[in-house]
Order: structure tokens, then sequence, then C-alpha cells
């Protein structure tokens, strides 16, 4: 197995990739504190309960430190150290454990030793909501995830062109890169590029492929802080194709890489394997700036008759 990980890695992953002095291969993971590559016993979720809870930590050697805490569990005092979970001094193999509580022992600055018990926050699958509805002309697409597109097929080929296309992807985390490219096929023109995939030792070009074309008068892109990865690419490929959208809401999340899971005997791996680029002013930052440019009476009309935006944005 280590010499599995050892090889997909080299051949893979986009930063230089160091290895603990026992070649443990958990542990050669963690103390890359790359908060993208992933090892996991299950290739459908790859997030410990301390990155659900959006606690960043730092792995030295085996030993885990709380860096910035983010959460509701104060507790977790910032700078503390994790001395055990469920018990265990294997620290490392806990949290790629899928438990319903974590009893953990923390120890602060000051030497200070507290116990703690946390449920396991797992993402449930009855979160995730996708809607594509049409009112009128005016096409309304919102993506929870890119996990699973095949529903759009059928009433996007029915579409020829509508007046409004409000696409809204907050709360988005990504999902399928090949899903972000089937969706984009139905707006970018074929032949023309999609995005730019930087790899190790290459460079790809990704273009539309799909001869079904669906024309809007007008954009409207709505995101938040938690909208990430292949998200990401999906906004900043129509930016680049229509550079008139409106973009409405917070600054994105900035994840400009492409995974790939690989699977290692009992453990599956995600690797940053790509980035993803436009070759124009997008690639200056990793993060995605709304505007609030409601110049367009007709996009203002429209999205408030949608109940989309308010009077707060007057």
């Amino acid at each position: 197995m280590h010499d599995t990980i050892r090889s997909i890695l080299e051949k893979y992953y986009l930063y230089k990739y160091r290895y603990s002095e026992n070649n443990d291969p958990i542990q050669n993971i963690f103390i890359q504190n790359d908060k993208y590559l992933k090892i996991s016993e299950n290739n459908n979720f790859f997030w410990n309960f301390l990155d659900l809870l959006a606690i960043d930590y730092r792995v030295e050697d085996t030993e885990v430190y709380i860096i910035k805490n983010h959460s509701n569990y104060r507790e977790l005092v910032e700078g503390s150290r994790i001395l055990s979970i469920n018990k265990s001094n294997n620290i490392l193999y806990e949290l790629i454990s899928q438990k319903n509580f974590y009893d953990i022992v923390i120890e602060d600055k000051s030497m200070n030793r507290k116990n703690i018990r946390l449920k396991n926050p797992i993402i449930k699958e009855d979160q995730i909501i996708n809607n594509i509805k049409l009112y009128g002309n005016d096409l309304v697409v919102k993506f929870h995830d890119l996990n699973d597109i095949s529903y759009i097929n059928d009433l996007f080929n029915k579409i020829d062109s509508v007046d409004l296309f409000v696409l809204d992807v907050r709360d988005n985390q990504g999902g399928s890169f090949t899903n972000a490219i089937r969706f984009l096929e139905y707006f970018i023109r074929k032949g023309h590029a999609i995005t730019f995939l930087e790899g190790k030792n290459s460079e790809y070009k990704v273009t539309s492929k799909q001869n079904k074309k669906i024309n809007f008068k007008n954009l409207v892109i709505i995101f938040n802080e938690f909208t990430i990865s292949s998200a990401e690419v999906i906004i900043k490929s129509l930016i680049t194709e229509f550079p008139n959208t409106v973009l409405i809401g917070e600054q994105t999340g900035g994840k400009d890489i492409v995974t790939n899971i690989f699977s290692c005997e009992e453990y599956f791996i995600k690797v940053p394997q790509f980035k993803y680029k436009f070759n124009n002013y997008l690639d200056k930052s990793p993060k995605i700036e709304p505007n609030f440019d409601f110049g367009n009476i007709k996009i203002k009309k429209k999205l408030k008759e949608l109940g989309l935006i308010s009077e707060k944005f007057d």
C-alpha cells in the first residue's frame, strides 16, 4: 500500500510531497497540511469532523494542533493539542474513522487538559436540494451540488432560448468536475474553451462538444462564501464567455483546483491533480468577487418578480 500511494502521489499530486520517517500512509497524507489532499475508508466521504466543524488544524509528525476554531464548540481552544480521540493516541487514524461520537482529550497552551465529547456533524444527503424551473421565459437553476445532473437533460433539451437565466449556486460545494463541464456545454458554443487544466506535467484545453445550446439575453449568477470548487469553474467559465454577467452575493471560497479519487487497497485518496485556468484576469485570484450593478432595469424588475432580490439592493 505504501508503494502504491507513493506512486500515485509522485505521478499526480500537484505539489511537492514529503514523507514521514516511518512512511506511514495515513501520516504521509496528513503531514502535507493540504486541506484538499484526503484519505478515507469511504470514497463518498472525505471530510473528517474537524473539517465539517470548520476547525483549521495543523499536523506536525503525529500531533494535531487546533489553529483556528470557527465552530460553536468553544472548548476546542485555538492553540490546543489533541492528545487522544476515543481513547486512542493514534489520532490520525481516528480522524478518518466515522463514529457517532468522538471523545476527545485536548491540552491547551498552559498544559491544562480537558475532556470533550462531540457528536459527529456528518452532512446528511437529504439536505441537498437542486431545483430547475421555468418562470414564463425565465430559467432559474439552483444547484447545491454537482454530483448528479442527469435530471436536467429532459428540460434543457426542450429549451432553445430564454430572456433571463438565473444561476443560484449559493452553498454549492462543487462535486463532479465532469458534470460541471456537461452543464456548461448547454451554454458555451461548440468548440469554445470552457477552461484549461494545468497538471504536474501537462496542460489540457477543455472545449464544449455539445451541439445543443441554450441562448439567453441576460445572465445573473448568485453565490456566497460557501460556493467553491466546480461551482466556481461554472461561474468563471460563464463570466469568460459572457462578460456582462451580473454577479450577486459574497466572495466565493476560492478553490481553484480539481481533485481526483484513487483507490488504494482499503483506502481511497482524493488528490489535487489540476489547477483550472482561463487565461484571463480571472486567474489573478481563485476567489470570485460579486458586483451589485443593477443598471439593467429589466434584470432588476425580473429578479424582484421572482423574489430573488429585495428592495435593499436599490
